[in-house]
């Protein structure tokens, strides 16, 4: 998907100016911060809920390909990159990581950077919780209701309701 010539403006602006913004709880700026981001970088995203928040620092590589769903966020710091579906009344931590683009390293016979990538989609319920520095892998599938404890390395699909953490993460309980 091509962005047109008024989201490429956007796009920079955000990453020019307000990508640098103080957070959404900063008592001053705070508020016009987070309209700004969700002005900018929402009007390049494939949807975009309301009350949605983009924190500080996000970065979207792809910004066509995610989709944010309503009263939910993206952490400060976070990265997302390929085909995102985030649900509504997902909270996600500092420095989370969505990977959905893959190197390609099947052949033994081809140098691993001419072999590609790939892409798989992540899908993150409603009312999830990501903890800080969550890493998501392309493919994977977040079940409504789960939270995964800080640090985790999410690389298989997670039920519903789920507790997990860990690399890889695991379920340790259920809510």
């Amino acid at each position: 998907m091509q962005l047109s010539l008024f989201q490429k403006i956007l796009y920079l602006l955000y990453y020019i100016l307000f990508s640098h913004m103080p957070p959404s709880y900063f008592p001053v700026l705070g508020r016009f911060s987070k309209m700004s981001r969700r002005a900018t970088l929402g009007a390049v995203m494939l949807s975009i809920g309301s009350n949605v928040n983009i924190e500080k620092g996000v970065r979207a590589h792809s910004p066509k390909l995610i989709s944010l769903g309503s009263n939910s966020g993206l952490g400060i710091n976070c990265f997302v990159d390929g085909k995102v579906e985030i649900g509504s009344n997902v909270m996600m931590g500092p420095d989370c990581k969505l990977l959905g683009i893959n190197h390609n390293f099947a052949s033994k016979d081809q140098d691993i950077i001419s072999q590609g990538i790939s892409v798989g989609k992540i899908v993150i319920g409603n009312n999830v919780w990501l903890g800080a520095n969550v890493i998501v892998l392309s493919g994977v599938r977040i079940g409504d209701g789960a939270v995964i404890g800080a640090g985790s390395v999410v690389a298989r699909d997670l039920p519903p309701m789920s507790i997990s953490v860990g690399n890889p993460a695991t379920v340790k309980k259920f809510r």
